[in-house]
């Protein structure tokens, strides 16, 4: 009886089969998501990874961002040495002020009555230091009369002597003579004795000379620091006092202070570095600074000095990073983040850091070498956390695996998909 047309053929158990294998692998290729040509083109047994090829990069190590406050350069709060009442004050708070500027006056009379005082005291003491210098003189001119008196004497006396001789003399003669020499020795010598207490006497006037210039010197400094200077350039950040009000000096109790002064045109600040990254950082790096004031612009630094000591508690070592502030646009008080970069490898041999094998120093990569598995040791450098500096073991054009790693030995087949 012929089969209607309607009626579909009977397949075969064999074709049954092969549709069904098809179909399970469309499936499959729809879930994973693979092209259909890759499905029936995939080998039995071999394991589809995931690699990348090593790139050449710029790595960087920083250290976390460490917290500072900006400080002034230099800062000075200004008291007055002596006592005083305020005269006047020539500046007020935000003044820009130079190395040497008045900044206050305070009406010291007692202390200009003394100065007077010593004045006057110098220069009477000059005068008899004057007038001891010429006694001197003096002296010195009658030593010279009477050693002069002396030789007369000794030519009279050996000219009598000799004249005694022939008869011209007589003995009384002889002897009154000799009697004027010993006068005029004595006399010269007591010249002597009145030169060397005069030169002791002027010895002495000199020294209080010194004296009087030295109380000169005293009265005339404290006189002067009755007037405030700036003892830097910089900007009085503070006020204190009104004129007319009592300053105390500073060497007594109740001091008061007059104005503060900083030099803000360099700023400086300090964080603390741990002990494992002393060997990266030194005196002359340039760490980054952002204020909050100014979100969107990083100042930079330089590390001027370093402590050479650590914080037993910490196990840090305090550093000092100084800021230029040509334009004046950070102020003491001001919180800083602090950034620090460590280590910069420029154009290295990089991988990324899952890729890696290993540990404790000795680490590998599967590299798929025409679809076979391989084991490479490989030697590390900087490591960011995320990629890692390639030192040894490969060329940079292998395939290595990143992906799938845990399923496959050295020597298994691989699928590779490169990244």
């Amino acid at each position: 009886m012929q089969r209607s047309a309607e009626m579909p053929a009977r397949s075969s158990p064999r074709s049954r089969t092969t549709r069904s294998a098809i179909f399970c692998a469309l499936i499959g290729a729809v879930t994973l998501g693979s092209p259909l040509e890759s499905i029936l083109a995939q080998d039995d047994g071999a394991h589809r990874v995931q690699v990348v090829r090593p790139e050449r990069k710029t790595l960087v190590r920083s250290l976390p961002e460490k917290p500072g406050e900006i400080l002034p350069a230099m800062e000075a709060i200004l008291y007055s040495m002596v006592t005083g009442v305020l005269s006047s004050i020539e500046v007020d708070i935000g003044d820009a002020v130079k190395k040497g500027q008045v900044l206050a006056v305070l009406a010291v009379p007692d202390l200009e009555a003394d100065l007077v005082r010593s004045e006057a005291e110098l220069a009477a003491q000059q005068a008899t230091v004057r007038f001891s210098r010429s006694g001197v003189a003096e002296a010195e001119a009658k030593v010279n009369r009477e050693q002069a008196e002396v030789r007369l004497s000794e030519v009279r006396l050996n000219r009598a002597k000799a004249l005694q001789q022939d008869r011209a003399k007589t003995d009384a003669q002889v002897e009154e003579m000799e009697l004027q020499l010993a006068t005029a020795r004595a006399q010269a010598a007591m010249a002597v004795a009145a030169k060397q207490t005069a030169v002791e006497m002027v010895h002495v006037e000199e020294a209080d000379l010194l004296a009087a210039a030295a109380r000169v010197t005293v009265s005339r400094t404290r006189v002067e620091f009755a007037t405030i200077r700036a003892p830097f350039a910089g900007v009085v950040t503070k006020r204190f006092v009104d004129p007319g009000a009592v300053v105390v000096g500073s060497t007594s109790s109740g001091r008061q202070a007059i104005v503060t002064v900083k030099d803000l045109s360099t700023v400086r600040t300090y964080v603390q570095i741990p002990e494992s990254d002393l060997e990266y950082v030194h005196v002359g790096g340039q760490p980054t600074l952002v204020c909050r004031a100014y979100p969107n612009r990083t100042f930079i630094g330089k590390i001027t000095r370093l402590a050479q000591d650590l914080d037993p508690r910490t196990r840090t070592m305090t550093a000092e990073v100084i800021i230029e502030n040509a334009d004046a646009l950070l102020y003491a008080g001001m919180f800083a983040s602090v950034s620090f970069e460590l280590i910069k490898r420029e154009n290295v041999l990089t991988l990324p850091a899952g890729s890696l094998l290993g540990g404790h120093g000795e680490f590998f990569v599967f590299s798929s070498v025409g679809g076979i598995c391989k084991s490479v040791p490989v030697s590390i450098g900087l490591d960011d956390g995320e990629t890692v500096e390639i030192t040894g073991g490969l060329e940079g054009n292998e395939m290595v695996v990143l992906a799938g790693k845990g399923q496959i030995s050295p020597g298994d087949r691989l699928d590779p998909v490169i990244d």
